[in-house]
């Protein structure tokens, strides 16, 4: 089996609670509904024509009451989905061990599990994975492609992959994999770094065992990777805030369908050393991260940094079903300590940087109070560098008629701005502290601070991504052209 970022959609929904449910009934609702039903089934079943099978009239009625509820949350689990879904959360299974990344058309191997047989073949982070065993996977849903790369233990899977123009093919035997669901490292400049790939049952334990290793080796910093973590246990959450925060304190409020309320606290001291700590978030951090990231915000404990979260703000239980399997429950929404409901709408990070390869180094500039930033860039280049630190980029920068030509979003973010697109007016608007700019594409105009100015040429778009003329007139930036080298400096970057 692949692990992968998104996992299946019942993987985005692991803000749960394992219980066990005795059904109420009431005669003339749920009992004569449930005898209905039973009394359609069972004359389907003695007299229609096709003789359909018995399992198979029960799952139709079982997918028909789901589908009813109208909740992509609130599903049925087999046994086997169920039993996979617990060692999924843990990072126990069989499979190749790679973790993958929706990219569009085709996944992107994101990274790849020491000691797994992904380990020992020649795939690479970043190869893109066309084919899977003969059979092109371009424009699958990545559950769809998942499914087609995982299987039996010991039995073989052949990828084509893409990499650098080229095709490369693998062969690989599926085994047992056991990934830790918390990685950490010590970082250049002191600075500490966990990621949480999921909330199991053992992930609180070996959240703690990490951070003492970094207090211990005297970090001055701390940055917590929620990025593609789609949740997992609650009380997983809640223990891993209780590192970070004072006892008793509340983590967050569920609320269910009858307004009842339980509040839920963290127990004992905190573990952490009181250093700075930023918390990488994006589209994919959902349920247990937002809980998590979302309490930590609210007690300015932690400046979250990424993009909008994804917005799963109600809790599941899981039932165990007398006849097998269990049903994944959509029973109460929760709060984070300030009361904000986060469902449907994600947590807003309090600095925005939507290019992903710059997070981390932002990250770490936020750590130590960088006092200036440095970018670097090379013409017809894909290589830039941040204070020091060599980033890939999506296109390169280039000259035109004599005017140079950066990717926009690259360049200001990387220097502390955030980059957004208005609707209302088909600009672009640059905010940074105490600057503003508005951009338009194929017009060489702008707004800065209020007042409108000229720019050497307009913002112009190549390949769908938009590039920002080098112009003196961007405030607070120096720009230096030594021809070939492009060097862009700001000071006071939050």
């Amino acid at each position: 089996m692949v692990l992968h970022r998104r996992f299946f959609c019942l993987m985005l929904t692991l803000v749960m609670l394992f219980t066990v449910v005795s059904p109420v009934w009431a005669y003339d609702s749920t009992t004569g509904a449930a005898l209905a039903v039973e009394e359609i089934m069972d004359y389907i079943y003695q007299n229609h024509i096709d003789k359909p099978e018995i399992d198979q009239l029960a799952e139709g009625a079982i997918t028909g009451m789901l589908e009813r509820v109208n909740d992509p949350y609130t599903e049925y689990l087999s046994e086997d989905l169920l039993e996979e879904y617990k060692e999924m959360l843990d990072g126990d299974f069989v499979g190749v061990g790679i973790r993958l990344q929706d990219n569009g058309e085709n996944p992107v191997v994101l990274d790849i599990i020491p000691d797994s047989p992904a380990a020992h073949a020649d795939i690479k982070p970043g190869d893109v994975i066309n084919k899977v065993d003969g059979e092109d996977v371009s424009g699958l849903m990545l559950d769809e492609v998942v499914a087609r790369i995982r299987g039996p233990e010991g039995s073989d899977v052949t990828l084509i992959l893409r990499r650098d123009s080229q095709d490369v093919k693998v062969t690989l035997k599926r085994a047992p994999v056991s990934s830790p669901t918390v990685d950490y490292s010590k970082l250049s400049g002191d600075i500490g770094y966990i990621a949480i790939h999921s909330f199991g049952s053992q992930t609180a334990g070996e959240f703690a065992r990490e951070l003492d290793r970094l207090n211990s080796e005297g970090v001055k910093g701390l940055i917590l990777d929620l990025r593609d973590s789609p949740g997992g246990y609650l009380q997983a959450a809640v223990d891993i805030a209780g590192n970070f925060l004072k006892d008793d304190s509340l983590v967050l409020t569920t609320e269910d369908r009858d307004a009842h309320r339980d509040e839920y606290r963290t127990e004992g001291s905190p573990r952490w050393n009181g250093a700075p700590l930023v918390i990488l978030v994006n589209s994919l951090s959902a349920s247990s991260s937002e809980v998590l990231a979302g309490a930590l915000q609210d007690y300015g404990q932690a400046v979250l940094l990424g993009e909008t979260t994804y917005g799963k703000g109600v809790v599941q239980s899981i039932i165990p079903l007398e006849t097998g399997g269990a049903l994944k429950l959509t029973t109460a929404r929760y709060l984070t300590p300030k009361g904000r409901s986060i469902d449907g709408k994600g947590l807003e990070p309090d600095i925005r940087v939507l290019t992903r390869d710059l997070q981390l180094v932002r990250a770490k500039s936020v750590i130590n109070a960088v006092p200036e930033t440095v970018v670097k860039f090379k013409l017809n280049d894909n290589k830039a560098s941040v204070n020091g630190e060599e980033i890939i980029l999506q296109a390169a920068p280039f000259r035109k008629d004599g005017v140079v030509y950066l990717p926009l979003r690259f360049a200001m973010e990387a220097l502390g701005y955030a980059v957004t697109w208005n609707n209302n007016n088909n600009s672009i608007e640059v905010k940074g502290t105490g600057e503003n700019m508005q951009l338009f594409l194929n017009r060489p105009q702008a707004v800065f601070n209020g007042a409108g100015v000229s720019l050497k040429d307009a913002v112009t778009d190549v390949g769908g991504i938009s590039f920002i003329p080098l112009d003196p007139n961007i405030p607070g930036v120096t720009m230096v052209d030594l021809g070939n080298e492009i060097t862009l400096a700001k000071a006071g970057r939050k």
